[in-house]
């Protein structure tokens, strides 16, 4: 199993050589609130570099994709109200259902 992150299904397949192997590909969505990602992205490091307006900016269009192409996706998450176990578990009830 491989997560990758901040890839795009069609970045996914062009830059990644899948083995013959490989079956299946799921993709897993998982967005934010506006408010929440500029929570987040403002609270990192300033050495980051992403608490600007403008790296926010497309960050926030970014997400937009994914929210509007939502139904796209094997499983789509928002989890701006979720802990890190609520994901994990979430994502865990999806593979379950994939065996």
């Amino acid at each position: 199993m491989l997560f990758s992150t901040c890839l795009n299904p069609i970045d996914f397949y062009e830059k990644v050589n899948i083995p013959e192997e490989i079956t299946s590909t799921f993709f897993i969505a998982m967005t934010c609130s506006d408010e929440e990602i500029t929570k987040r992205l403002k609270a990192r490091p300033a050495e980051r570099m992403c608490g600007g307006d403008a790296f926010i900016k497309e960050q926030i269009d970014y997400l937009n994709w994914y929210r509007k192409n939502k139904g796209k996706f094997q499983l789509y998450i928002d989890n701006t109200d979720m802990t890190i176990l609520d994901v994990a578990d979430k994502i865990a009830d999806f593979i379950k259902t994939q065996i």
